[in-house]
Order: C-alpha cells, then structure tokens, then sequence
C-alpha cells in the first residue's frame, strides 16, 4: 500500500512538472516573424556564404602551421 501511494505521488508530480514546463516554452518564439522575406533572403545568403569560407579548402604547405590532434574513438 505504502509503494502505490509512493508511485501515486510521484506520477502526480511527473504530470504537474510536465505541464509546468510545456507552458513555460512561450519564451521559445521565433525571432525571424516579423522579418519580411527580403530581409530573410539576404541573411540566408550571408550565412550561406559564412558556411562556404569556412568549409573551402586551404592550402597546407606550411609545415610550421600544422597541428597534431588525437583522435577518440569510442569502442
């Protein structure tokens, strides 16, 4: 008896803190709704070409700028 009471408890309190948190997402809203779609245009390609810079290729002939990093693997 004493365990459902236990359980009983600690499911209500699961439920208040599931509804507690559900409302409290309203903070989460998207920054981008009033932007019309010019202005989203515009930041997607400069973003886009944020993306590209970083993931061009470089050159590396220059042994003094190479770094040594250990690879993790997880077995």
């Amino acid at each position: 008896m004493k365990n459902l009471s236990i359980l009983s408890i600690t499911t209500l309190l699961a439920c208040c803190m599931l509804f507690v948190v559900c409302k409290s997402e309203s903070h989460l809203e998207n920054p981008y709704k009033n932007k019309t779609e010019k202005e989203l245009e515009s930041l997607s390609n400069e973003k886009y070409s944020k993306i590209i810079a970083f993931a061009s290729p470089k050159a590396c002939g220059d042994a003094t700028e190479w770094e040594i990093i250990e690879l993790q693997t997880v077995c």
